[in-house]
């Protein structure tokens, strides 16, 4: 068996994590949100599922985020962003959404005397879905890595940040490697290889 390189193994973590994230976005969509209690038996058909409070929204956010996974795995860094970003986005459906009526009883409150509202599965399962996805986004951009767009350094390091130095040297000159055929033409004719 042979060992996984460093790089790699940090890639395939966190492509995991955000897998792993887009699916727990799916199970919170059908699992309970707010559960409302009186006494100790839940109160029948009051208790919010994900669909319920934000309808399709975080299964549109999991999908998103598996094809931005996979477009940043094919190396766009964009897709990298994209895929932080639907984790900030579910965060704050979470936070900003939900978090202000899981102790909420509302009218219930009226009928039932000891009616309370608490955190369901789903609360906790959107919060985790949206944190690995935004973690796995962050980490797998920050290793995409190398200089943004436009603030390289040189012509040839922004092309392949990876290449081996001697490739560089011979991508400086003309901006691109040259090919085995080119190398012969040019050595007949006395020339150096651009």
């Amino acid at each position: 068996m042979t060992a996984i390189p460093g790089g790699a193994r940090l890639r395939l973590a966190m492509s995991v994590a955000g897998l792993l994230g887009a699916l727990l976005l799916v199970v919170a969509t059908f699992a309970t949100v707010v559960r409302l209690e009186s006494g100790r038996a839940a109160v029948g058909g009051l208790s919010s599922s994900g669909w319920d409070r934000h309808g399709p929204a975080l299964l549109l956010l999991a999908v998103a985020a598996v094809v931005l996974l996979g477009v940043g795995l094919r190396g766009a860094r964009v897709g990298f962003a994209g895929l932080a970003a639907c984790g900030l986005t579910a965060v704050v459906i979470a936070l900003a959404w939900d978090a202000p009526d899981l102790n909420s009883v509302g009218a219930v409150g009226d009928i039932y005397s000891r009616a309370q509202a608490h955190a369901g599965a789903g609360f906790y399962l959107e919060t985790l879905g949206g944190v690995l996805l935004l973690a796995a986004g962050g980490v797998l951009l920050a290793a995409a890595g190398g200089a943004a767009p436009g603030r390289a350094g040189t012509a040839a390091a922004s092309v392949a940040p990876n290449v081996d130095v001697a490739e560089r040297k011979e991508r400086s000159a003309g901006g691109r490697r040259a090919r085995p055929r080119d190398r012969k033409r040019a050595r007949r004719r006395g020339r150096p290889a651009r």
